[in-house]
């Protein structure tokens, strides 16, 4: 799917990041598909490397798992009031 320009330029954006590579991949192929191709190649990456250096388009990674992790914390603790186990450690 992948020319070979294609694969060494995601080797050397990601640098052994797994993460990265799966994303950059991923990206990739919807540009790749949007655009009806049926190789991925060196053009189609430099789009999905900008798309994800854009500002714009940036979130922290772990912004989602600190907000999902808040919202567990103080369900818990709601949970426990309705329960009567009243606990005045809310950590956030």
């Amino acid at each position: 799917m992948f020319t070979p320009e294609a694969v060494s330029m995601i080797i050397s954006y990601a640098r052994g990041c797994p993460r990265v590579i799966n994303i950059l991949s991923d990206n990739a192929f919807m540009i790749g598909y949007g655009l009806s191709k049926r190789r991925v190649g060196g053009d189609i990456i430099r789009k999905a490397i900008k798309d994800m250096e854009d500002p714009t388009q940036r979130k922290p990674i772990g912004a989602g798992i600190a907000a999902a992790v808040k919202e567990i914390r103080l369900v818990a603790h709601v949970l426990n009031f309705f329960r009567g186990k009243i606990s005045f450690s809310i950590y956030f």
